[in-house]
């Protein structure tokens, strides 16, 4: 399993699970059968080597449906949720993508108010961006040039503009060093031309999380750094650019992130999960005033 998703698929107001299963070459589904407990698991089938997984309301009759990205196969999955209060989900209709696609998040990228899909194409270095129609289906492909090797996008209104935009992380060497790349949206499903931003030469990032770091009202990035044990945060100015990169000491070989405040304190904290031969933690960053 690659990303784990958690989210209410049947509403009865527990929080299920959805997975990749890059082995079998489909998605789980398990629902929540009480606090912290699950029924059996309810696989379909997805394109070939899946790699994430998100869930919303891609066919607009109010019920979380999923959507995978498969990268042996360049493609989006979706499932659209029955709707019937069961959680399972229809089989599998596809929409073409980059090549070797890694990663994905679903956004309403031209305000029409059906979500849309972007992807990250490791071997295309660039994104797909497919307008939602808003029936669970994806217009034509509009391909955006990223980083080298971009394994994770992530959405915001970096700029502040009622526009979404977008973060790729890069994990290909671009002139030396790692990359973030920020690509503005013009509000109609298009995306600018990327800015990338120096997040380190031994940096090898993974994944990211947005959140509101320093609580000034302007969106920030936390990015996962496998290769040198850090967290490079991108605290924004709300205009579409960032403040100098700082490069938090994080744990061993983190691999993705996620934020949430866990203790009460009203500020953002950070999760890593993390990958160390033999073994696979969880650590936890507090966040505090500075």
């Amino acid at each position: 399993m690659y990303l784990v998703l958690y989210t209410d698929l049947n509403k009865d107001g527990n929080l299920d699970v959805g997975a990749v299963n890059s082995g079998s070459n489909d998605i789980s589904v398990r629902l929540a059968t009480g606090p912290a407990t699950f029924g059996g698991s309810m696989n379909y089938n997805s394109g070939a080597d899946p790699r994430a997984i998100t869930s919303g309301d891609v066919n607009g009759d109010g019920a979380p449906d999923l959507v995978a990205v498969s990268y042996g196969s360049n493609n989006v999955s979706v499932y659209l949720n029955k709707n019937d209060g069961s959680g399972t989900f229809n089989a599998q209709t596809t929409a073409s993508v980059g090549t070797s696609p890694q990663h994905l998040a679903l956004g309403d990228f031209n305000k029409d108010g059906k979500l849309d899909v972007v992807t990250a194409n490791t071997n295309s270095n660039n994104l797909t961006v497919r307008l939602g129609m808003g029936n669970g289906t994806f217009g034509n492909s509009t391909a955006v040039g990223a980083g080298s090797s971009p394994v994770y996008v992530a959405t915001a209104d970096w700029n502040k503009d009622g526009k979404l935009d977008v973060a790729a992380v890069n994990n290909g060497i671009n002139a030396g060093t790692y990359m973030v790349s920020i690509l503005l949206g013009d509000g109609a499903g298009g995306l600018g031309q990327a800015v990338n931003i120096d997040i380190g030469s031994n940096t090898v990032p993974r994944g990211a999380v947005v959140g509101d770091f320093n609580k000034d009202g302007n969106p920030d990035l936390a990015v996962a750094g496998y290769g040198n044990n850090t967290l490079p945060v991108l605290l924004g100015k709300g205009d579409g650019t960032f403040e100098p990169v700082v490069s938090l000491n994080g744990p061993a070989n983190p691999q993705s992130l996620d934020s949430a405040d866990l203790n009460g304190d009203g500020w953002p904290d950070l999760v890593a999960t993390t990958s160390i031969t033999g073994s696979q933690n969880v650590s936890i960053l507090l966040g505090q005033c500075k």
